[in-house]
């Protein structure tokens, strides 16, 4: 995992202007926000130093190919920018979520699991985070647990609703 560098661009916009409306309202946190870029960083001195975070991932809905190499890329990730991040996996699902039910991802846990398909190093329930109180409690795990992120890995419905 190499350094990356984000460049903002342009705000995102509708193919079809008529539509505008509806998508902002459908996604409120990110219709017409800036495109990210990411670019590689040759040269450290290019970039500060990133500080280290805390990211929670929790697999929901149904079973979605790759979802371990999806942990085991974050995980890498987070390690690569800052060695003293913390990824937490939420146990059990989106119902792991909401109690607060973590297991720290490290690099022995993760060595069972690479290049596994399923969700067996969490868990999964096919609850969503879609309702009001579903996403305040997902909010008060969040802030509970000083989480800097969330990755919710799932199906369509999981990250329609994560988008919203």
């Amino acid at each position: 995992g190499g350094r990356v560098k984000v460049e903002f661009g342009d705000a995102t916009t509708a193919a079809d202007p008529s539509d505008a409306h509806a998508i902002g309202h459908s996604f409120p946190l990110t219709y017409g926000k800036p495109l990210i870029h990411l670019s590689p960083v040759n040269d450290k001195t290019d970039i500060e130093d990133f500080p280290a975070i805390r990211v929670g991932v929790v697999f929901s809905g149904r079973q979605s190919p790759g979802g371990h190499n999806v942990v085991w890329g974050l995980h890498d990730a987070i390690k690569s920018h800052n060695s003293k991040s913390t990824l937490l996996g939420f146990v059990g699902g989106t119902e792991g979520l909401f109690a607060q039910k973590t297991l720290e991802i490290t690099d022995d846990i993760l060595t069972t699991y690479r290049n596994q398909g399923g969700y067996d190093l969490l868990g999964r329930t096919k609850d969503q985070i879609r309702t009001t109180p579903q996403v305040n409690a997902a909010l008060a795990s969040c802030q509970a647990l000083n989480l800097d992120g969330l990755v919710i890995i799932g199906g369509v419905t999981s990250n329609t609703d994560a988008a919203q």
